[in-house]
């Protein structure tokens, strides 16, 4: 098991309510992992194992103890696991946190740059012990992510898990300092590396961004930094640079009351209109949509999930070639959109989103491997409406461009199917 098949990762911190905050689960890797990229900031407790992780290209020993900070848009690879590697996985939303630190006082970029300058550290049995017992009040306030079972909320629930979130911020800069002292180690940018790229470009969304100017900044040649960013995500710098934006613009949607206008502005679109239009070309739903969907629920898993789970994947069977959108097909069984992801989790363990794009990549690959037809009337006929947006799913659950797969791959007959992954 791995981390994830895709090397960059979902914004979100949980796979069925867009509008949660904070995620808690547990996790094991029992092999190496992909290079990721984390929109999200996460914290990684290891119980068990050994192995050897990548965070910014450095390498980590990992034991039990180990205690990992991962910021957004930092990078991280498994490398060597001798041991399955069990650990808690906290995953938060580093803005809610970081606008935390400061109506609390702290200073948060003193708190960041710690964890920028050593995002893992190993603890000793009591600071093992403090730390389990603060992931311990997290998961009781948000649940495991895993189970697709929410606990009750409770009042000020969320008031209750940032301030463990920010609990966990301070007590990893204490005890950077306590092995290192209070003067930050020396870990500028080496001239040639590419650790921080796609930090660089989130941190700068709002400013016109070229292969240039990232050429001049990491000291690189333009060809390799587009050629790295493809190799990490999929996509074009164009496209990534877009993806990125969409990404915080779903964010500012969910967790803030901002108008259009100034989600544009920091977010790099020419003004609300050019947002508007980029926004419902990737998302199939308007900004104003989007945003009502994924307000903030207050529910807990029903009885009867496992039937609307069983309904939706049936609906979703009969009709993924037409235009569905989970508004919608929510709309169509009389529920949210969090409570169709959480019932489709619960019955196959993938949210609206991701067995609809299964459903449609695979039959796409049949139709690539036994018809003719052409690349784009192959994306028309299993329900996307264009290109670009075809061709970035297929890789995500292939791991290779649809033209390559048709060329590599023959369709197999009697029992055997379509291989599900391709090996890179």
């Amino acid at each position: 098991m791995t981390l994830s098949e895709s090397g960059l990762q979902d914004q979100f911190c949980s796979d069925y309510d867009k509008a949660k905050l904070c995620s808690y689960d547990i996790e094991i890797i029992d092999g190496p992992t992909r290079p990721l990229i984390h929109q999200a900031g996460r914290f990684l407790l290891f119980r068990q194992g050994k192995g050897v992780m990548k965070i910014n290209e450095r390498a980590y020993d990992i034991s039990p103890g180990s205690f990992a900070a991962i910021l957004p848009w930092d990078t991280s690879e498994v490398t060597q696991v001798s041991q399955p590697l069990q650990f808690v996985k906290v995953i938060f939303n580093f803005d809610f946190v970081n606008r935390f630190l400061r109506v609390t006082g702290a200073p948060p970029a003193n708190v960041v740059a710690f964890l920028e300058s050593s995002p893992l550290v190993d603890l000793d049995q009591q600071e093992m012990k403090n730390i389990e017992e603060i992931c311990r009040v997290i998961k009781n306030e948000v649940g495991v992510e895993s189970a697709y079972l929410r606990q009750q909320d409770r009042e000020l629930s969320e008031l209750m898990a940032g301030n463990k979130l920010a609990e966990l911020m301070i007590n990893f800069k204490r005890l950077i300092i306590s092995r290192q002292g209070t003067q930050l180690p020396n870990r500028s940018r080496e001239p040639g590396s590419r650790s921080g790229i796609f930090r660089y470009i989130y941190a700068h969304l709002g400013e016109y961004m070229t292969a240039e100017r990232l050429s001049e900044v990491f000291s690189l040649p333009q060809a390799e930094i587009v050629s790295y960013v493809r190799e990490m995500t999929g996509f074009s710098l164009s496209d990534y640079i877009n993806e990125a934006r969409i990404a915080k613009v779903c964010d500012l949607l969910v967790h803030t009351r901002l108008p259009l206008t100034d989600i544009a502005l920091i977010t790099g679109f020419t003004d609300a209109s050019h947002l508007v239009k980029s926004f419902s070309k990737r998302m199939h739903v308007s900004p104003g949509e989007y945003r009502q969907a994924y307000l903030p629920e207050r529910q807990v898993l029903r009885e009867d999930d496992s039937t609307l789970g069983f309904a939706a994947v049936s609906y979703v069977n009969d009709y993924y070639m037409e235009d569905l959108r989970s508004t919608e097909v929510a709309r169509h069984f009389g529920t949210s959109v969090v409570e169709l992801n959480r019932a489709l989790l619960y019955v196959i363990e993938m949210n609206f989103e991701e067995f609809l794009n299964y459903k449609r990549i695979n039959r796409a690959a049949e139709l690539l491997l036994e018809s003719d037809m052409a690349e784009i009337d192959v994306c028309m006929e299993v329900g996307y409406n264009n290109i670009k947006t075809f061709t970035r799913n297929f890789v995500k659950l292939k791991n290779i461009r649809p033209g390559d797969f048709r060329r590599q791959y023959t369709l197999q007959q009697g029992d055997e199917s379509i291989p599900a992954e391709t090996e890179e």
